[in-house]
Order: structure tokens, then sequence, then C-alpha cells
């Protein structure tokens, strides 16, 4: 059902009793309004089509735009609201400088602008959504602020930016504190960077259920189809159905800011056809987390480099498993990974160390 306009056009029908435009701007009262006595019905009636025509024409707008109903219960919030919702689905506004973004799952609306905190968004793909759709950004960055609380996705579904349209995007929790923000997937991925570049600011931690090597499910960081992510400030990854970072599809990940690895995962790295991480990252292992696949799970002519990263804290499981003309190399040795046993690359595939 389409939604409702309440406001009227009063005096709008054929024959009704208003002036001509040409007497009604021809009206001594229109500069100063009537100043004593009574004003004529037809001039009455004149100056209230005027009002009520505008005041018709704006509701049509929301109700058309936001498909809110467009309500007369003599209140103004509710229709500002949708007012706003209107004219940001019908324009774009554009950078003129790096822009922040505040999300709150307690006290946003993905309605609003979140250019503030006391007017953020509520959820992070209402803010991605909002920032690439009704932003031109310029050239220019959006850095997206998440307030302390539990960002979760809907069941099978990723928090994804998608497209070379998308901005260059930040995205920043608490970095004091990275477990107050967590960001969660139920069957799908936390973070899902496909086709565009998103850089972690740090500050949360990222957690998915769910199981699969031919999709997001079940993985905290994806990165997928040319896209690049890199890691500038601490996260923490928490337990995850099938692996904590994935890179594939000609995609790349820099692990280049300190980490921690709070939760286990069949394996950490996850990379296939041709995914690229390279980690210089100090990291954190805590509670001796099991990785039953492998920690670090390279496929498909995929590239896994150590460029001085290091681990502290122990594994259980298979350090490595290198397969179908991967690589996998850097500085340390072939005992370097978190695990409790030996690597294998297969014969197709390539290791060196330093």
């Amino acid at each position: 059902m389409a939604a409702s306009n309440d406001f009227l056009v009063f005096a709008g029908g054929a024959g009704a009793n208003v002036l001509s435009q040409p007497q009604y701007a021809a009206r001594s009262e229109i500069p100063t309004g009537v100043q004593s006595g009574q004003a004529s019905s037809a001039l009455f009636n004149k100056t209230v089509r005027q009002s009520s025509i505008i005041a018709s024409m704006i509701g049509q707008f929301i109700a058309n735009q936001s498909g809110a109903n467009a309500t007369d219960d003599g209140t103004t919030a509710t229709l500002l609201a949708n007012f706003i919702a209107s004219i940001q689905a019908t324009t774009r506004r554009r950078f003129t400088a790096n822009t922040n973004f505040y999300v709150n799952p307690s006290t946003g609306n993905d309605t609003n602008l979140g250019l503030t905190t006391a007017a953020p968004f509520r959820t992070i793909q209402g803010a991605i959504t909002a920032i690439s759709s009704l932003w031109d950004f310029a050239g220019f960055a959006a850095t997206i602020n998440l307030a302390d609380g539990t960002y979760t996705a809907t069941s099978g579904q990723s928090i994804a930016v998608f497209g070379p349209g998308t901005p260059p995007m930040t995205l920043v929790g608490n970095i004091a504190n990275p477990g107050n923000v967590v960001i969660s997937a139920l069957n799908g991925a936390a973070l899902l960077v496909a086709d565009a570049t998103l850089t972690i600011g740090g500050g949360y931690t990222l957690q998915a259920t769910g199981t699969g090597t031919g999709g997001s499910a079940g993985i905290g960081l994806v990165c997928v189809n040319t896209g690049s992510v890199n890691l500038t400030g601490t996260v923490r990854f928490g337990a995850c159905g099938f692996s904590h970072v994935r890179a594939a599809a000609h995609s790349t990940i820099l692990l280049s800011s300190p980490y921690s690895i709070a939760g286990a995962a069949p394996c950490h790295t996850y990379l296939d056809t041709m995914g690229v991480i390279a980690s210089s990252a100090a990291v954190t292992v805590t509670g001796t987390p099991n990785f039953s696949n492998a920690f670090a799970l390279v496929s498909q002519n995929s590239c896994l480099t150590n460029n001085g990263g290091s681990f502290t804290g122990s594994a259980t499981g298979q350090r490595y498993n290198v397969t179908s003309g991967s690589i996998i190399t850097g500085t340390g040795s072939t005992s370097f990974f978190p695990g409790s046993v030996a690597g294998t690359v297969d014969s197709a595939s390539f290791s060196s160390y330093s």
C-alpha cells in the first residue's frame, strides 16, 4: 500500500471561490497582511490555498520518497525525520574534506546523517550504505567511528563494503578497549570487503559463526574480488567458525599493526584463488586456541608473506598447509607460526624463510 499524505490542498477544486492570481498579486494586504475588519472569503481562500499547496507538495514528497505516511497529528518530530530521510534518498552531498561519521547501536538511527555523536547511525551497514550512496567523496575519505556495543549482521549476511565507487573508509572502535566493541556475524562474515578499500583502524573484536571454504560464513574478515584491506590499529579476533582472516580472488590484506587472537578457529589465515596476505604485525595469542585445519591455510596460487612479524603465545594444530601452487615466505623459520604440528608444503608449492 502506498504511503498516505494527510496534507491536502484547500480550495483547489474547479470553480473554487478564490481570487485570481493577478487579483491576489495586486492586493494591498500582501506586504503587511489584513490590518482590520474581515478579509473577503475569496482572499482568505486564496491565502490558505497558497500555503496548503506547499504543505501538500512536501507531504507527498515525504510519502513518495521515504515510503512513510505524512501524518497530521499536530507534531513535527516524525514529519521532520521522514522529510530528512526523503532528502537523503534523492540527493547526494559532496565531501569537502576527510569526514567523520558516527555509529551507536543504542541511540542511533539509520535515517540520521551520522555526522555527529548526537545523531549517529544505528548500524555499521547503514553507515556504509549511506556514505556510498549519498555522498560524492571527491578524493576524500570517510572515517566511521563505532561507539561501544555489539554490532550483529542479519543472520546469513555480512557487514559489507562493496564496489569500486565506494569511498575509501576507515573503521575505528574503542582503541583502548577493543573488547567493548564487538562486530559479530551469524553464518556470515563480520566484515566483508569486495572490490573496495577498507582501513581497519582497530578498536573492536571480530567474531563469526558458520563454516565453509567457499564463501564468507564463519570468517571474521574477508577480502575478495580485487579488494584491499590494511590493518593499522589493534583488532581482537574472537572465535570464528572457519577462519579469522580470508584473502581471495586477487585481493590483498596487509596486517601492519599489532593484533590479538582470543578465540579458536579451524584456521587463522585462509588464502585462496590468488589471495595475498602480508604481515608485519606483532600478534598476541591467548588461551592456546586449536587450529584444526592449520594456523595458515594457503591454496590456489596464493601468497602468504611474513615481513618481520612476531607471535607471542601458543596454539595447537598444524602450523601451515600450503597447496596448489601457492607460496609461503618471509622472515622466520618452518616453526615460525603457532601450532603443535609441523607445517606442510605440497610439491606444486613453494616455501622460503630467511
